[in-house]
């Protein structure tokens, strides 16, 4: 069925309680065949007496695509926490697997102003809440220089979790732009060894690659629109929140509320 012929059928079920003689017609025709020159006569004479009713329809119909999409992503979500929960293209810190009841999922840029707003509070939930598992999703949108520091993150995870932990740190802590230069002059200040670091980027070039776009399939099979992006699961209930971008509290009250 046409958009048009949708958005026309919704509006004659909203007129049922303004026009009793006409609805039951037009109520009929979604069973019944009717032209399309009768069913547009029809409603357009309804339309002229309430032309409230095309505004209620599309309205009705835009949230009827809403919730479509959301329970889409849903889908599309769950059918991703294992993976997810991995850390099979991520990078995982808290909890093991077998142990956390709630894992956070977060997608973010280097160069995202609220992604470095909103570290405090989950590095400080990470911190006290035992059986949390948190795993840091690269998703470089923003420039083209994100993509160079979501790399060299990842090359340092190759090193070790606190290497990681030391450069994600320093990236989001450091102001300004993320270019080649200040990546190297960053990990040399995090007492990471920058022969080490090349070594990583140059022979494991092709698995880093992998894994971020890995994590950028992810943002997008699940339409992500910018960062921060944040998934809170429950392991043990289901329970599930997801929050686009951030305001303060944000994330501790999801957390709270799917942890249960």
């Amino acid at each position: 069925m046409s958009v048009r012929k949708r958005l026309m059928i919704a509006a004659s079920a909203l007129m049922a309680s303004h026009l009793a003689p006409l609805a039951p017609a037009m109520a009929a025709s979604t069973t019944q065949e009717m032209s399309d020159d009768e069913f547009d006569r029809r409603l357009r004479e309804a339309l002229m007496r309430n032309p409230q009713l095309i505004i209620e329809a599309v309205e009705a119909y835009r949230s009827e695509l809403q919730a479509q999409a959301e329970a889409a992503t849903e889908d599309a979500v769950r059918a991703a926490m294992p993976s997810l929960i991995a850390g099979e293209s991520g990078v995982a810190f808290g909890a093991t697997e077998d142990k956390a009841n709630v894992v956070i999922v977060e997608f973010f840029d280097y160069h995202c102003g609220f992604c470095r707003r909103a570290m405090d509070e989950v590095l400080g939930l990470l911190r006290d809440e035992k059986k949390l598992r948190v795993v840091f999703q690269e998703l470089p949108v923003l420039r083209e220089e994100s993509r160079e520091a979501a790399l060299a993150a990842l090359a340092a995870a190759e090193l070790g979790d606190d290497e990681y932990r030391k450069t994600h740190l320093a990236f989001m802590r450091h102001n300004g732009l993320l270019d080649e230069a200040a990546i190297e002059r960053i990990i040399k200040n995090a007492g990471i060894s920058v022969k080490k670091y090349k070594d990583v980027r140059k022979n494991k070039a092709e698995l880093l690659n992998d894994r971020l776009a890995a994590s950028s399939a992810h943002g997008q099979n699940f339409g992500v629109q910018g960062t921060p992006y944040f998934i809170l699961f429950n392991t043990e209930t289901g329970a599930l929140q997801l929050i686009e971008g951030y305001q303060a509290g944000s994330i501790e009250q999801a957390f709270s509320a799917v942890r249960g």
